[in-house]
C-alpha cells in the first residue's frame, strides 16, 4: 500500500505545470503520399481487427452470463478442486 501511495505522490509531484497547445502538421509535409496510403490502410486493418475482438469478448460476456456451458462448469469445478498453494 505505500508503494501505492508513493507512487501517485510522485506522478502528483512530477505532473506538467502547464497544458501545451498542440502544433497543426499536415501530414503530406512529412510524409509521402505512399506511406499516407500505406498508414490509411493499416488504420482500416486495425479497426477490423478491434471490432471483431470486442465482438468475440461480447459473445463471450452473453455465453458466460446466461448460464455457464457444461464445459465452462467442468474447469471451473476442477479449479475449485485445487486451488493453488501459497496464495
Amino acid at each position: 500500500m505505500a508503494a501505492i501511495i508513493v507512487a501517485e505522490a510522485a506522478a502528483w509531484l512530477l505532473r506538467p505545470s502547464g497544458v501545451l497547445d498542440p502544433v497543426a502538421v499536415e501530414p503530406a509535409s512529412i510524409l509521402s503520399g505512399e506511406e499516407i496510403a500505406r498508414a490509411e490502410d493499416y488504420r482500416s486493418g486495425q479497426r477490423l481487427l478491434f471490432v471483431g475482438g470486442v465482438a468475440a469478448q461480447g459473445v463471450l460476456l452473453v455465453l458466460l452470463i446466461g448460464g455457464r456451458p457444461a464445459a465452462v462448469r467442468r474447469v471451473l469445478e476442477r479449479a475449485g478442486e485445487r486451488p493453488l498453494l501459497g496464495g
